[in-house]
Formats: C-alpha cells, sequence, structure tokens
C-alpha cells in the first residue's frame, strides 16, 4: 500500500509545497464525502438534521422554561446520537484511506527539503554483536565531511554535505555486501526525513536525518493566521473549507 501512494503522490512533491497540501487536502474531502453520499441513507441523515435542527430552535425558545427546555435537549441528544451513529458508517469506510493518507504527508511534508550547500547526517544501526568496518561511498553531487570507512558500533553517523540537486543513492558496504540509501536534495523535492529497514549480518537500518520542519508559504495572508504555517495546519484550514463546499454541492447531509 505504502508503495502505492508513493507511485499516485509523489509527482506532488515536485509541486510547491502549499499546492501540494491544498491539492491532498481536496483529494482527502473529495473522498470523505462521496463515500459519505453513498454509504449512509442520505434520507434518513436529512431528516434526522432537520429534527436537530427543530429541537435547537424549540430550546432556544424556551430559556425562560428550564425544565421544559432540558427536555427538549435530551430529545435533541437522542437525535444527534442516532444522526451520529448513521454517520460511523462512512466513518469507518473512510478511516484507513484517511490515515494511510496522513501518515504519506507526515513522512514527506512535515520537514524541509535538503538544499544545496547544506550538510545531512546518516545515521547507520548495528546490534551489538555486530564487527568491522563499513564503508560509505557517494556520487558526484554529494560530499562526505567525514572519513568514509568507519569501525562498527550501535550506531555510526556520517555527515554528507549536499553539493547541488538531484536525487542520488548512497552506497554502503559492510561484511562484503552493499545497501543503497536513496536521498533527495532540491527545493521542490520533498521529505528529507527517511529511513531504511537492512536487518541482515548485524546490520540494522539507515536513516537519513535532516529534522527542520518545513513551514508552508501562502501566497497569501490569511486572517488570523497570518503568511504561513505547518502542514497539518494548512491542511485542517482547506478541508474544512473544501468538505463544506463539497457537502452543499453534492447535496451531503
Amino acid at each position: 500500500m505504502v508503495w502505492l501512494l508513493d507511485f499516485v503522490l509523489s509527482p506532488l512533491l515536485f509541486l510547491p509545497s502549499f499546492i501540494s497540501v491544498v491539492m491532498l487536502s481536496f483529494l482527502v474531502s473529495l473522498i470523505s464525502v462521496v463515500i459519505t453520499k453513498y454509504a449512509t441513507n442520505q434520507s434518513v441523515m436529512k431528516d434526522l438534521k432537520d429534527q436537530l435542527k427543530a429541537y435547537q430552535e424549540q430550546a432556544k425558545k424556551l430559556k425562560e422554561n428550564p425544565e421544559v427546555a432540558m427536555d427538549v435537549q435530551k430529545k435533541a441528544m437522542d437525535v444527534n446520537m442516532k444522526y451520529m451513529m448513521h454517520n460511523m458508517r462512512a466513518t469507518l469506510f473512510t478511516f484507513l484511506p484517511i490515515i494511510l493518507i496522513f501518515g504519506w504527508m507526515s513522512s514527506h511534508l512535515a520537514f524541509a527539503p535538503i538544499l544545496s550547500g547544506q550538510e545531512f547526517v546518516v545515521a547507520l544501526a548495528f546490534t551489538p554483536d555486530a564487527k568491522g568496518n563499513v564503508t560509505m561511498t557517494v556520487p558526484e553531487g554529494l560530499a562526505l565531511a567525514t572519513e568514509a570507512v568507519k569501525p562498527v558500533g550501535a550506531t555510526v553517523k556520517y555527515s554528507v554535505k549536499a553539493e547541488k540537486e538531484g536525487e542520488y543513492l548512497l552506497d554502503l558496504t559492510y561484511g562484503g555486501k552493499t545497501y543503497s540509501q536513496p536521498v533527495v536534495v532540491g527545493e521542490t523535492m520533498q521529505g528529507a526525513i527517511s529511513e531504511k529497514q537492512v536487518k541482515q549480518d548485524g546490520f540494522q537500518s539507515i536513516k537519513i536525518e535532516y529534522a527542520q520542519l518545513k513551514v508552508i508559504q501562502f501566497p497569501f495572508s490569511l486572517p488570523l493566521f497570518g503568511e504561513s504555517m505547518g502542514w497539518l495546519g494548512t491542511y485542517i484550514i482547506f478541508a474544512i473549507v473544501f468538505s463544506m463546499v463539497l457537502r452543499k454541492l453534492l447535496k451531503v447531509h
């Protein structure tokens, strides 16, 4: 499933971050609204919503009669519970795809990309009984800032400098075997943090470390929020707007 998401969504990583997040917000909202429309009985949902609205208006008129107002509010709560139970079916269908897309967004959009001229760390993890040396080889466009050959320990770290934009493969040789780890350098190439599980002959994992949180720059200023925000806040704002608009257009209750 992860490889499928990478295949479908990876082109978004070459777009400006703001556009990527807005498009994903629209996609998730569309999935949620369409599934809600066809996975629920919309006539029942509309009736329940109308009942709830009627009870709420009735309760407002009974402010001076708290006992009757309380009884109306109790009926409204019962109707609201029925509405939520009907809506739960759609939630069960949308939960998995939305969680998977959220996970993908978190790993690819949460951190700033590695830029030309910056350094990043490659951390290797080994089991306690691992022995010998490990060697890193980098292609043209990257430069090692530390020694290429290092003795194996619980954690071995290399500092690598990005000299120009591009997609690269880091080669790590240990125990007579070579393991490759991709790394991306570039303004529009997002997702600097990545980890590869090896778990072979004492070699556990390869991890690219470059933990700088990404700020999404807006092409305009939003009231109360300004001109920039993290990917999650940006997603939430636009997902709410898209959801409201799509529900009206598709007549989803």
